[in-house]
């Protein structure tokens, strides 16, 4: 019976999440919305929060700790840009390959518990910057300084036509 107790809220997540190392969840644990491109098939997408763990210099890990528990362990080509949203909300889709999770995509969902808006910074100019989504929207973000360029990949808050509140650099 206790077994069964258990079994209950883990059975309640979606999708499920592997233990740092462990089994990937299932191909249906696909297909979490909102990301920029539907999920391949096969695909998995991991909800939660993003977690640099390990000990410098050798064991440091970037990690998406979904709110149910568990980890999966991130890796590929967009480990760096996850591991600057530490702390931050997301969902990352990619494949299951020796336990990590290979990153392909990924959305930022919420940065101290307020959802935000990642787009690329296509103009700079002295009192606003234009991002754009990767779904194509432009974000006019007004109050954003010199310190940014062009090419870099930003997370903002607030609705679209913003005033600078805080920020990210995702993407140097």
């Amino acid at each position: 019976m206790r077994f069964a107790l258990l079994l209950l809220p883990l059975m309640a997540c979606t999708p499920p999440a592997p233990n740092a190392g462990g089994t990937p969840p299932p191909n249906g644990a696909a297909g979490e919305r909102g990301l920029a491109a539907a999920p391949a098939p096969g695909d998995t997408t991991v909800v939660g929060t993003v977690r640099v763990v390990g000990s410098l210099p050798v064991n440091v890990r970037v990690v998406v700790q979904p709110a149910g528990g568990g980890s999966a362990t991130v890796a590929g080509p967009l480990t760096e840009e996850i591991r600057r949203l530490a702390g931050a909300e997301v969902a990352v889709a990619g494949r299951w390959e020796g336990g990590e999770l290979h990153a392909e995509r990924y959305e930022v969902r919420a940065v101290d518990g307020q959802p935000v808006v990642t787009g690329t910074v296509e103009r700079v100019q002295s009192d606003y910057l234009l991002l754009r989504t990767e779904r194509g929207e432009a974000v006019y973000v007004y109050g954003a300084g010199a310190e940014f360029r062009v090419g870099q990949k930003l997370w903002v808050q607030g609705p679209h036509s913003v005033r600078l509140q805080s920020y990210g650099v995702i993407k140097p």
